[in-house]
């Protein structure tokens, strides 16, 4: 299946073409094999709000109870109560239209017999239930290879772009030592901004993750973000320009590295930082849920959509292979301050 066909079967579009096809081919099948449906609107209308009331229901209702078993978090009798609420509200459709519906608008109408209507809505309910289920999986599956190709090719980007880019590190290293020796008969201060700036050089190009792919310890995204900030402000005559905050502690927490500090230097990038309007940054870590809040002015119109670009999607993408359905990830401009907010369910462990 190639990506524009596994993105097409999600496309409403695609519903409503498969079901029209589908209605056709069952009411057709029903007329030939029941005379009282005969191909009068009466009987269209009456097959109509039988197929949309009840089977589709039961397809759809299906799919979101599916949906809501991918909450890992939620207790089983919350599962167990969506699952009776399915049953009864799909019996009681059914009972609507077989025993007031259609002996309105179908000739030759025989009361209701409830052993055959409950043998005929199990029948129904297993039908719809088993297709709903079916394209539940289809469409996991669907959106797991689309994220993956997105991911393949995020990857082939960075990597082709690292390789245009990167300048020889232990050049770059060795000649920032060099800057830090002679800088340090000149000013302390300076030198000091010049070894947090190797530090944070070091960490981006030659830690660990680089080569394996593993997640980054959220002390040291603390620790650089906190050395991003220091040497923004330094660059600025030491203006107090960010507000940065952290609650709970961060042993043992990791996440998708540079994620953090992608974060904040969009926001030391295209946000409008003053000592009127600081930066806020919050990280916080308490009863296994970690979140990130941040809060900037923002420029002008033309660098938010740049702070909405590739790098976000970037993001969104590495903590949904991370974490799947355990985040929030959110982007919001209003009133002229742009706002994120990242909350992740998580272990003490990688």
């Amino acid at each position: 299946m190639s990506k524009v066909e596994a993105e097409y079967i999600l496309k409403p579009k695609f519903h409503y073409i498969f079901w029209i096809v589908f209605f056709l081919y069952q009411f057709i099948s029903n007329a030939v094999q029941d005379p009282r449906y005969a191909f009068s609107f009466v009987s269209v209308l009456t097959y109509v709000s039988f197929f949309f009331t009840v089977l589709v229901f039961n397809f759809y209702a299906t799919v979101f109870f599916f949906e809501i078993l991918k909450y890992k978090h939620l207790p089983r009798i919350v599962n167990i109560l969506i699952f009776i609420v399915l049953i009864l509200t799909s019996s009681a459709l059914a009972l609507l239209n077989q025993g007031i519906i259609q002996p309105i608008f179908l000739n030759n109408y025989n009361p209701i017999n409830y052993t055959k209507y409950l043998s005929f809505w199990l029948f129904q309910f297993i039908y719809y239930f088993t297709m709903g289920a079916g394209y539940f999986f289809v469409k996991e599956f669907v959106k797991e290879k689309i994220t993956s190709t997105k991911l393949a090719n995020e990857k082939t980007v960075i990597e082709s772009n690292l390789l245009r880019s990167q300048i020889n590190p232990h050049f770059l290293f060795n000649t920032l030592n060099v800057l830090y020796a002679k800088s340090m008969v000149y000013s302390e201060d300076l030198a000091d901004k010049i070894q947090k700036l190797s530090e944070i050089m070091r960490y981006a190009y030659l830690p660990k993750w680089l080569k394996d792919g593993s997640h980054a310890p959220v002390t040291e995204e603390i620790k650089h973000i906190g050395n991003i900030i220091e040497i923004h402000e330094f660059r600025l005559s030491n203006n107090q320009i960010f507000q940065f905050d952290t609650q709970g502690t961060f042993t043992d927490i990791y996440l998708p590295p540079l994620i953090l500090v992608t974060l904040v230097e969009n926001i030391l990038k295209h946000g409008h930082l003053t000592a009127e309007y600081p930066a806020f940054v919050a990280l916080k870590h308490e009863n296994e849920q970690f979140s990130f809040f941040s809060k900037n002015k923002i420029k002008t119109a033309k660098n938010h959509e740049e702070h909405s670009g590739v790098g976000i999607e970037n993001i969104r993408l590495r903590l949904n292979r991370s974490f799947p359905d355990q985040f929030t990830f959110s982007n919001v401009e209003a009133d002229g301050f742009y706002y994120t907010q990242l909350t992740i369910k998580l272990q003490k462990t990688k």
